[in-house]
C-alpha cells in the first residue's frame, strides 16, 4: 500500500521535497483508521487540482485502482487487530507449550527431535 502511495507522492511532489513524506503519511494514517475510500477520492481530487493527464497521472490511477480494488482487504481499522491479537495468542500458547516441554522432568535440555539443545 505504500509503495502505491510514494508513486502517487512523486506525482505531485517534486523529487526530493520533503512535503512528499508528510502527504504520505497523512493518507497512510487514513488508510489505517480505514478510509480507503476516502483516500482514494483524495487522490483522484489531487490529481484533478494538479491537471494531471495520461502517463503523467499514472501512479495515482494505479493507487487506485488498487485502493479500490483491494479495498475489502485493507481494512486496516479492522481486520488488523484481529489478526494482531491472534499473533499475541499464538505466540503465548506457543511459549507454553515451549516450556512444558522444558519443564518436564527427564526433557530438559531435549528438542522435539530428541536431539539435545545443550551443546
Amino acid at each position: 500500500m505504500l509503495e502505491y502511495l510514494w508513486r502517487a507522492a512523486w506525482r505531485l511532489h517534486d523529487t526530493g521535497d520533503a512535503s512528499a513524506e508528510a502527504w504520505v503519511a497523512r493518507h497512510a494514517r487514513t488508510l489505517l483508521a480505514g478510509g480507503v475510500q476516502q483516500t482514494a477520492a483524495a487522490l483522484k481530487a489531487a490529481a484533478r487540482v494538479a491537471r494531471l493527464r495520461g502517463t503523467t497521472r499514472k501512479g495515482i490511477d494505479d493507487a487506485v485502482n488498487y485502493l479500490t480494488s483491494k479495498a475489502e482487504h485493507l481494512r486496516y481499522d479492522t481486520a488488523s487487530g484481529t489478526r494482531l491479537a491472534d499473533r499475541h495468542r499464538h505466540h503465548r500458547e506457543s511459549m507454553v507449550r515451549h516450556e512444558a516441554r522444558c519443564c518436564i522432568p527427564g526433557s530438559a535440555g531435549r528438542n522435539s527431535r530428541g536431539g539435545s539443545w545443550v551443546r
